[in-house]
């Protein structure tokens, strides 16, 4: 009979290790940037400069990490319940009597020491549970950062490609305005030769000053711009201004090539995924399977 007992109480523990070393151990080293690091299509040196700087200060994508590394901590204590507790207590008293007939003094030292052991065998599975629990929930805080990242990423990105765009328009408009200057210039000689008449030159003035008048819309475009870059990366320093304030042409893109149908992508996003780590989690708690969600 006692054997049998410890051959049921050695099955239940090695039970219990293999359930908690059933799930693989996972590359928990998170990466900066992302590894979808699509912005490098573009070629361009400064949009990657400024993505890697706002990635660096970014308090949002900062607190994404820790609640990564939160989860990790949450997993990995509630994995330590398959395996037994141990506590240890010490005490020490010293004590003084003199009630003896001599009255002398009589010392006494008492001391005690103790080890207590706690292990819950997870017979119903309840540790279990919650261990693939706290799993989702740590997968559902890396798509949390993936999620982020690519706000952040897209962010920088729009308000750069924004900036060069008004980059170029601001020359296309000073070239129009130089070009239109010099037909103001020739039609206002022919009006005093004789050669033209004063509607045209009107005209003429009329669409110099309606281009000119466009200037200071694009150039407060510019700044509007780099003041966003400088909120992004957090930074605003007077080499980072420069660098933005120099005309540089539109980045080109590398022709991508698509894999899989369109209806996969939204499998790709990581809000989503992020959702179904989290029901799959509520589905692990109440003792499911990702196939119940």
């Amino acid at each position: 009979m006692r054997r049998i007992l410890f051959l049921l109480f050695l099955s239940l523990i090695l039970g219990g290790r293999s359930k908690a070393q059933q799930d693989p151990v996972l590359d928990l080293q998170q990466t900066m940037p992302s590894e979808d690091s699509w912005w490098q299509f573009f070629g361009d040196s400064t949009l990657i400069r400024l993505i890697d700087k706002s990635v660096a200060n970014n308090y949002n994508l900062q607190n994404a990490v820790k609640n990564i590394q939160l989860a990790k901590s949450r997993w990995r204590s509630q994995q330590g319940h398959f395996f037994p507790s141990f506590s240890a207590s010490a005490q020490y008293t010293p004590e003084k009597s003199s009630l003896g007939i001599d009255h002398a003094d009589n010392y006494y030292h008492i001391g005690q020491a103790g080890i207590e052991m706690n292990w819950e065998i997870d017979v119903f599975g309840n540790i279990r549970k919650g261990a693939k629990a706290q799993k989702e929930y740590y997968l559902a805080s890396q798509e949390d950062y993936r999620g982020t990242m690519v706000s952040l990423a897209s962010e920088v990105a729009m308000a750069y490609i924004r900036l060069r765009t008004y980059q170029q328009q601001l020359e296309v408009a000073r070239n129009n305005l130089e070009s239109q200057e010099e037909i103001l210039r020739i039609n206002e000689a022919k009006l005093a030769a004789g050669l033209t008449s004063n509607l045209t030159v009107a005209q003429s003035k009329g669409l110099w000053l309606q281009t000119k008048a466009t200037l200071p819309g694009l150039e407060a475009s510019v700044y509007s711009e780099v003041n966003t870059l400088a909120v992004l990366t957090g930074e605003y320093s007077d080499s980072l201004r420069q660098a933005l304030l120099q005309v540089h042409p539109l980045p080109q893109g590398n022709p991508i090539l698509m894999q899989g149908i369109p209806a996969e992508l939204i499998r790709r996003r990581p809000d989503v995924r992020s959702a179904e780590r989290t029901m799959d989690a509520l589905a692990a708690a109440g003792g499911g399977t990702p196939a119940d969600r």
